[in-house]
Formats: structure tokens, sequence, C-alpha cells
């Protein structure tokens, strides 16, 4: 299951600034961005399109993009919503020469539970639902 959100993007008009949620690490979830020129639909025919992201450590991402109909598809990779925190995207159209930005929108990687829970200690449940350190029940267990 792919789950794309649906995104405008008016090439005069940049703010207010898009703002999509996203989980880390996921890789069903993507982007369909619909490109505006002043309130008219744009639809790129024979430019190339790609995708331009910092990620919160400022690595730098660059993915092609694909046409889904009229609107640009962006798959999110698992390396672009890597790290928890804002992500500036924009989108990049490339024929020859002639090079055309769309004003950046945001994707909020949320933090993936896996990912930040601690793993220091092992947890073991004793039957009355109290947690011990270490994995040890009671204070001589060795």
């Amino acid at each position: 299951m792919l789950l794309y959100k649906q995104i405008t993007v008016d090439l005069y008009k940049p703010y207010p600034l898009q703002i999509m949620n996203a989980k880390q690490g996921d890789t069903a979830r993507g982007a369909l961005v619909t490109l505006k020129a002043d309130g008219s639909v744009l639809v790129p025919t024979t430019e190339q399109i790609r995708v331009h992201a910092k990620k919160p450590d400022g690595t730098m991402i660059y993915n092609n993009c694909s046409m889904n109909g009229s609107e640009i598809q962006i798959d999110f990779t698992d390396q672009m919503l890597a790290v928890p925190g804002m992500l500036p995207v924009e989108l990049e159209m490339t024929q020859g020469e002639e090079i055309l930005s769309t004003p950046i929108f945001m994707v909020k990687v949320l933090w993936k539970y896996q990912r930040w829970s601690h793993r220091k200690y092992k947890r073991v449940y004793r039957p009355s639902g109290s947690i011990t350190k270490g994995g040890k029940c009671g204070r001589n267990s060795e």
C-alpha cells in the first residue's frame, strides 16, 4: 500500500509553506504535487524532474520524480525520512540549459517509536507487572 499526500505548489505564491507529516523510515509514503502558475495548472511534459531536499542533519537528497497524470509523483525513500525534523523540499525541472525550481514545501519527519525507544535495559515483566533492570528478578538473582 502506498500513501500519497496531495500538495499544490504555486510557482508565483511561495507562502504559506505547505507542510506534510511523514513517519521516520516509512517508504510507502510520498507526495503528488500539482504545479500551478498564477492559478493555472502547469503540467511538465518533456522536462526532467528531480526532488531536492535537505535533511535536518545537513545531508542533501537528490532523487528523480515521475509523472502520474498531471501530477508529479515523489516517492519518499528511507534516506529521505531517516532523520526526524523539518525537511525542506523543492522540485527542479530541467530541459537542456533551462532550469525551473518550485517554492519550498516542508515535510515534518516524525520520530518512529522503535528508533528512539530505550534499549539500554532488557525489560523483563514479572507477574505483578513491575519491570526489573537487566532482566534480573529480585535482589539475589545473578
